[in-house]
């Protein structure tokens, strides 16, 4: 796991990437190095070379309706804005 995140974390951000090692908070804090801990629950394909049709129509769809829900959020919050200004 820590290779993958390895290759595709350094190739996204310019960073040093290094196995995490054990640090006291107080030799941490002196050596003006922070430990960022990173914990990945899930990973959303947008598009892969090995989809299938279906997969790329399913993706496509669940894009569409996410960003329905994005504009029909900004339309309540719009009208609510509304009806307290007025």
């Amino acid at each position: 796991m820590y290779r993958l995140f390895k290759q595709f974390f350094s190739v996204a951000v310019d960073a040093d990437v290094v196995q995490a090692e054990m640090m006291d908070k107080q030799a941490m804090s002196l050596s003006g190095q922070y430990q960022l801990d990173v914990d990945v629950n899930s990973i959303v394909f947008w598009h892969h070379h090995l989809f299938s049709q279906e997969h790329v129509y399913a993706s496509q769809i669940t894009r569409l309706y996410e960003d329905y829900v994005s504009r029909m959020k900004k339309r309540t919050v719009e009208f609510l804005t509304g009806k307290v200004t007025h």
